[in-house]
């Protein structure tokens, strides 16, 4: 998985690019966790996003805590149909903010 970070100020945006699964959640949480710790508010763009695997769940929902306890928000944007039916079957799409 490749990742872009792009700084809108008050926000960091992350563009990923490939799946979020076993082999790229690792570095995908590390990203994702120094982003949020830099700019408080994060936006992810899933729209080059094919497959969710439990292990990229797990890294959402680490980074949907660690922003909750620093009073920031993630807002996903662009989550493809496929990704998107995972979501739902599993209860992300309730507290996920997805635009």
């Amino acid at each position: 998985m490749e990742m872009q970070i792009e700084d809108l100020g008050n926000k960091g945006k992350i563009i990923l690019f490939g799946d979020l699964d076993t082999n790229s959640s690792p570095e995908a949480e590390k990203i994702f966790l120094e982003t949020a710790e830099r700019f408080g508010n994060v936006i992810l763009d899933m729209r080059n996003v094919e497959y969710v695997s439990s292990a990229g769940l797990r890294t959402l929902k680490r980074l949907v805590v660690f922003l909750k306890e620093k009073d920031g928000e993630l807002e996903v944007m662009n989550v493809k149909e496929e990704v998107m039916e995972v979501f739902s079957m599993v209860g992300f799409s309730k507290f996920l903010n997805i635009r």
